[in-house]
This record gives C-alpha cells, structure tokens and sequence, in this order.
C-alpha cells in the first residue's frame, strides 16, 4: 500500500469576493501547481455556496511540508497569499487517506 494521500481544503470566503479569489487562482496556478499537485476545484451550488473545494494529492507527508513550506518562502507567494487571505473567512485541511476498497474500484 503506497503512502500518498489526499488534502482536502475548504475555502469559505466572503461572498462578494468569490469571482475575485476565483480570477486570482486562475492567474496564479501556474505558480501555485509547482508546489501543490491539485486535482480539482469545486464550487458549491448549494448549501453554503460561499465554499470552494480544493482537492491536492500528496505522496508523503515530508512531501507537503517541505513543499507548503517552499510556497510560503517564494516572494510571488508570498504576495498571492497576503491578497488571498483577505477574501478569507475561514480555511480548512481535511487529511484523506485512500482505503483499499476505493482503490479496488478505480480499475
């Protein structure tokens, strides 16, 4: 069984600045994806509709914090992430790991 796992990240950000956020993703993921292997993004239809979803997959944890820490040293990070923080009102991390019986289906 490998040791890679997922990270899923919940943005609930204030609702008038969703299409800001969205448009400063866009523009920085060519950046953003040097140190983060995202799988999806997803915005909510319902319930909470203020939410984005990040899903990133990870092959080791020495692997994230090595490369989350890497992110926040690089100086355009470091800008990205002072202007996101701002459209924020809560974030959160939500460590998956894949069991064998997801893996038996993916086949």
């Amino acid at each position: 069984m490998s040791d890679k796992f997922f990270e899923l990240r919940i943005y609930t950000v204030y609702p008038d600045q969703l299409n800001n956020l969205m448009s400063l993703w866009n523009k920085n993921y060519k950046y953003i994806t040097k140190y983060f292997k995202c799988i999806g993004v997803w915005n909510s239809k319902n319930g909470d509709i203020n939410k984005v979803y990040h899903m990133y997959e990870w092959d080791t944890y020495k692997q994230m914090d090595n490369q989350k820490n890497n992110f926040k040293k690089d100086s355009k990070m470091k800008l990205y992430i002072k202007n996101v923080k701002k459209m924020y009102l809560k974030q959160e991390s939500i460590i998956l790991e894949e069991t064998e019986f997801s893996r038996k289906y993916k086949k």
